[in-house]
This record gives structure tokens, C-alpha cells and sequence, in this order.
């Protein structure tokens, strides 16, 4: 059979963590469950506390080509419904080597940070992307304030066959089990296939938020032990150098607006409207840890 090169891009809150940090997977990729409108308060170094929230990102996978990426009780046109692992199983590549260490670091902004087990290890995530071969490398953003994504390059022995398992254990014998997609062939064979695995905003929030995302990158931290940190050493990708907070006046009205955007994108009958590539901000680059 033709060997076929796949790509797999992620972009927004995709953290990777790398060299074998979960225990037999050389590198997972961790898109936590973002799906919460959130709020808190920050303290950066010589700064008074930031009042800052968070608006919901949803995962959700494309593919090249006119494959339809549908599992019933899984996945739905692409976006994840529940807990998701998914595995490349007919990789042909038998390590995983990295191209560059530029991809940022959680452990930049919050020394201290230690992963969660239970997000990490245990499945309360929603999505596990586990690569077991290939090329890491991190595409820095095209714009100044755009987002970076990492690519991760393998040879597949024929066209790539995607394996997505359910997350829970406790699906049942009526829930959605454990299902091979094809991705398919491309036309050339010098031309690969490219999965992008995205967990970013819908549009419709994009221009309700008033804080334009500066603050998405801490989503990441919900892979973290204790949550997200109320103190970080320096700012995170996309947010200012002195970040102002939100009036609690200004929170509660784009809360009621977010609310109810969030609440329409439950309609399970079409594809989820997220933002668009290149509209994303420096805020959505995905991170890395160690």
C-alpha cells in the first residue's frame, strides 16, 4: 500500500504535552473542556488584581477533502460532543521528533504550574489527540497579532485511518463506541491530507466580547492543578502589558449576551460557526509542557 502524509494542525486551546509526559503516549495533545463561561481576578507583578472573564471555546476537527467527520453520539459534523480520544492508527512513523522548541510554555507565565491528572490522565477533557509518531514543529502566526498553530507531520500506510474512543467508561452498551474514520486519499500523492484540530470561539462571541480574547490563553491552564492561577510572572500571549479590567457592570451585560449565544450553539442539526483561522488572535496560540 502507498504511504500517505497526513498533517494534523491545532490552533486555540490545544496544549501539548510532550515527551512522554502521559505515560505511553509520546506526545498528547489536551484540548480542555472550555465550554464554561468563566470570570475571575488576576495579579500580575507591580499590578493591582485584574477583573477579567472567559468565553466558551468548543472543539471541533476538519478534514481536507469531502470527508464527512460524523460519529453518532461523538462527533457531529466535525465538532466533539463528548469526551473524544483519537488515535492515527495505521502511522507508519515510529518516533516523535521535534523540529523546534518554540511553542509557548505554560510554565513562562505560571512557574508553578503542575498538570491535573484527572484533565491530563483521566479523561475529563474534551479531547485527547495522541500521536505516537511523526514531526512536531510550531508555525509562528502569519500577522503580528494573529495565532500561531502546531503542525505535526506523519507518513500513514495508506490513506490515515482516525480511532475515536469515548472518554467516559460509563458510555454504556447504548452509548457511541469506539469507531475508525478514513480521512481519505488525496488526489496527488505528493499532496497530504490535513486533519485541523481547533478548540476555539464562535463568531458570534468573538464580537460580543469586549475584552477581544486578550485573556483566552488562560484557558490553557485548566489542564492545571488547582485551575486557573490568580497570579501569573508576565503577561500571556495577546494580552496587554497592563490589562484593564472589565466594570462589574460591563461583566454582567456581556455575560447575558454570551449566555445566550452559547445556548444557540447547542442546535445539534448544523456545524458549529467558530472563528474563522485568520481571524484569531495572538491570545489562541495553542501552548506546550514541559
Amino acid at each position: 500500500m502507498t504511504a500517505q502524509t497526513l498533517v494534523i494542525e491545532t490552533l486555540g486551546i490545544c496544549t501539548h504535552f510532550t515527551h512522554g509526559v502521559a505515560s505511553g503516549v509520546p506526545h498528547r495533545v489536551v484540548l480542555p473542556n472550555c465550554t464554561q463561561i468563566q470570570s475571575n481576578t488576576l495579579t500580575l507583578p507591580r499590578q493591582s488584581r485584574v477583573l477579567y472573564y472567559l468565553i466558551p471555546h468548543f472543539p471541533q476537527l476538519e478534514v481536507s477533502g469531502e470527508v464527512e467527520l460524523t460519529i453518532p453520539g461523538m462527533l457531529h459534523y466535525g465538532d466533539v460532543l463528548i469526551g473524544t480520544r483519537l488515535q492515527v492508527i495505521n502511522c507508519i512513523d515510529q518516533h516523535v521528533v521535534y523540529l523546534d522548541d518554540d511553542t509557548p510554555k505554560l510554565t513562562d507565565f505560571d512557574p508553578d504550574y503542575s498538570f491535573s491528572g484527572d484533565v491530563v490522565l483521566q479523561g475529563r477533557a474534551a479531547c485527547y489527540f495522541d500521536i505516537y509518531g511523526g514531526r512536531v514543529s510550531y508555525q509562528k502566526p502569519k500577522t503580528a497579532n494573529g495565532a500561531g498553530r502546531v503542525r505535526i507531520e506523519m507518513q500513514t500506510d495508506g490513506p490515515p485511518e482516525l480511532l475515536a474512543t469515548p472518554l467516559d467508561p460509563w458510555v454504556g452498551p447504548r452509548g457511541p463506541a469506539a469507531c475508525r474514520v478514513s480521512l481519505g486519499a488525496a488526489e496527488d500523492p505528493l499532496r497530504p491530507i490535513t486533519l485541523i484540530v481547533r478548540n476555539v470561539e464562535l463568531i458570534a462571541e468573538k464580537l460580543a466580547d469586549e475584552q477581544w480574547g486578550s485573556f483566552d490563553f488562560l484557558l490553557h491552564y485548566l489542564t492545571a492543578r488547582g485551575g486557573i492561577p490568580d497570579w501569573i510572572a508576565r503577561p500571556t500571549p495577546g494580552m496587554p502589558e497592563a490589562p484593564a479590567s472589565v466594570t462589574p457592570e460591563r461583566l454582567a451585560s456581556a455575560l447575558r449576551v454570551l449566555a445566550d449565544v452559547v445556548a444557540a450553539a447547542g442546535d445539534l442539526n448544523v456545524r458549529r460557526p467558530i472563528v474563522h483561522d485568520e481571524d484569531l488572535t495572538s491570545s489562541c496560540a495553542p501552548s506546550q509542557y514541559p
